[in-house]
């Protein structure tokens, strides 16, 4: 009975086996049917849309469309060029199938005649195609640099809050490889495009005059060759906008990974972080692969197809009819071979085109977003330049967000008097952050208003209020491959005489720069950010005098001793106290007792102001100030 069970269940389940199997091919059928009937349906519509599909890939992307209109000229020499050559080609069948003719006739007046036809078609081919190269490759670069540097623009007016979404290697690297791409989408077929259609209205007028069943041929076979290349167009498409992301985190993650050696081999991780890296880049050639594979199927089937649908069937045709008939002519049938050719590469090229249409809308998508993000802030019309400013400072109901959902500050108000010295407590880093860019105007509000001097902050030119602050952050700005010099006069907008500098240097504590020994060159000496002379306090000290020579009336301070020592941190908090005398301050400290001397401090929670005055007023009211005060102490104790 045992044994007749396990037979019973064995057969019970090879039956279930045979019929998933059997459900599977059925759905997999069903899903490969549904698939090939809507890329059909898509490719019905695009071909009653074949116009304005046409027209699209002519004009190319509206973004960078102003910079090609800066070249028209050369877009239209280039154009010319390709009509003519089609013309041409096409004028070379029916030369090709004359001579023939007049070399079977014995006419040796005609075939001479004809011979010298040809040649000066390919002697004027080599010259156009000379001219050709050299206009185009001008008309790339011009219209590429163009188009980076309004991108390049474009990119430091966006909010501060749009890089912590996007990687800067990232960004740089689309701007690199992606916009590459662009230059094929956008001068490479719009170029070549006439060339094509030229080539298929001549040649498909000569084979017409020869012979109309070829031309009824030709028609139809072109239709599922089309379908075909839609179909891979799409396919190749999604393909290469996945390539493109996925190389960009690999030189994301690449360079994140080298920026941490120093903690990689401090923890001995060099093999898990080798394996991360290897990851991502697993990631992007496999997507290269299946990119790779697809294309290669495409592109050699594609070929021979080409050649049985035009040159065979041409060829056997015009020899057949010739046999029964005595017509067309064996010239005649080696110029619709020609005809054919140029039906076949018009059409294989144009095709050609609109995958690498597809192609590179994919992979230049991604950069083309970047020109739709809106800039952090707009200068308004009618701006006027605030001449000096005395320093007052005033928020009234700002509102900050920077992905428009989440609330950074919201109802902040309070008013500042010029020379004050105002020390920014408490609330998370990013709401404190967002108060000093809105001082800077590095970002708009949300909501409510800013306003310097009693003028509202909108009608204020930017370049004349920024010239104003200066702003000194933990990362500090060190430009690498500049001299020193260069890198104390960063964003100045006047000359500076040698003893003015020297000046700035000795005020920030980098008098350093005068020893000779150990910079040579004094201020034409390079220093990179990783130079052994640039320690920490030195290139604070530098900060501190490029902010000196620049003279402002507003000084933003964001943990400007971050990474010293207490006795180096004691150094720099006394050049700031010089630097800041007299000038409107606003600053966020490492600890909290950074803001014991203060004139005011705000305390934040939140990302809304919840207490505000001096350290005795604050400590006295026994808040939400004196908590984390002694909070700090307790911790202080604690370490010690």
């Amino acid at each position: 009975m045992p044994g007749y069970a396990e037979w019973t269940l064995g057969i019970h389940a090879r039956v279930r086996a045979k019929a998933g199997k059997l459900l599977g091919f059925l759905v997999q059928t069903g899903a490969n049917v549904r698939y090939l009937a809507g890329e059909a349906a898509s490719f019905g519509r695009s071909l009653i849309g074949l116009f304005s599909l046409v027209r699209t890939m002519y004009r190319g992307d509206p973004e960078v469309k102003p910079f090609v209109k800066d070249y028209r000229r050369s877009v239209w020499t280039l154009q010319g060029i390709n009509v003519f050559q089609a013309i041409m080609g096409v004028a070379t069948s029916y030369v090709v199938g004359a001579l023939i003719d007049a070399a079977t006739a014995k006419t040796m007046g005609l075939a001479v005649m004809f011979a010298g036809g040809m040649v000066a078609i390919m002697l004027s081919n080599a010259a156009l195609n000379t001219a050709y190269e050299w206009v185009k490759g001008r008309l790339t670069s011009n219209v590429l640099t163009s188009f980076r540097e309004n991108l390049f623009g474009h990119l430091l007016r966006l909010p501060v809050g749009f890089f912590s979404k996007e990687k800067p290697s990232q960004v740089a690297s689309r701007m690199s490889s992606d916009v590459a791409n662009l230059a094929t989408k956008n001068i490479g077929i719009p170029v070549i495009l006439p060339y094509y259609g030229a080539m298929a209205l001549f040649a498909g007028i000569m084979i017409s005059i020869t012979s109309w069943q070829t031309t009824l041929l030709v028609t139809l076979v072109a239709i599922p060759l089309s379908l075909v290349a839609h179909v891979y167009g799409n396919k190749a498409e999604k393909l290469n906008e996945a390539e493109v992301n996925r190389r960009a985190e690999m030189i994301s993650a690449g360079e994140e990974t080298l920026g941490r050696v120093r903690d990689i081999r401090a923890f001995a991780t060099e093999s898990n972080e080798t394996d991360r890296y290897i990851g991502f880049v697993d990631r992007f050639i496999g997507t290269i692969m299946r990119r790779t594979r697809i294309s290669s199927i495409y592109n050699g089937s594609m070929d021979q197809l080409y050649h049985a649908a035009f040159y065979l069937s041409v060829l056997f045709i015009g020899l057949f009819s010739f046999i029964a008939v005595g017509e067309p002519s064996i010239g005649q049938t080696m110029a619709m071979v020609g005809y054919a050719g140029y039906m076949r590469q018009a059409l294989a090229g144009s095709l050609s085109l609109y995958t690498q249409y597809r192609e590179t809308t994919g992979s230049s998508r991604r950069v083309l977003d970047y020109l739709k993000v809106p800039t952090a802030v707009v200068e308004a019309p009618g701006a006027v330049d605030p001449g000096r400013l005395e320093g007052g400072i005033s928020f009234s109901g700002v509102n900050f967000s920077y992905d428009g959902k989440h609330k950074v500050l919201e109802g902040v108000e309070f008013s500042v008097s010029p020379g004050q010295h105002v020390a920014l407590v408490g609330g998370e880093e990013g709401a404190k952050g967002a108060l000093l860019d809105l001082i800077a105007r590095l970002d708009e509000p949300t909501g409510g208003s800013v306003s310097f001097d009693g003028k509202n902050a909108v009608g204020l030119k930017l370049s004349a209020l920024r010239r104003q602050l200066s702003l000194l952050h933990s990362d500090g700005i060190w430009i690498d491959g500049k001299t020193v010099r260069e890198n104390l006069t960063y964003g100045l907008k006047r000359e500076a005489a040698d003893a003015e500098i020297l000046d700035a240097a000795r005020a920030g504590g980098a008098d350093f720069i005068a020893n000779e020994r150990v910079f040579p060159q004094g201020l034409d000496t390079v220093l990179d950010a990783h130079d052994w002379r640039l320690t920490p306090l030195r290139k604070k000290q530098l900060e501190i005098a490029r902010a000196a020579l620049a003279d402002p009336r507003i000084v933003l301070l964001d943990r400007p001793s971050a990474g010293l020592n207490d006795y180096e941190s004691a150094q720099i908090e006394s050049r700031l106290a010089a630097l800041t005398k007299g000038r409107t301050t606003f600053a966020i400290g490492e600890r909290i007792e950074d803001a014991r001397t203060a004139d005011v401090i705000l305390v934040l929670k939140k990302g809304t102001i919840v207490e505000r005055g001096t350290h005795q007023e604050l400590m006295a009211a026994k808040g939400v100030y004196y908590n984390l005060t002694l909070a700090e102490k307790a911790k202080k104790a604690a370490e010690e």
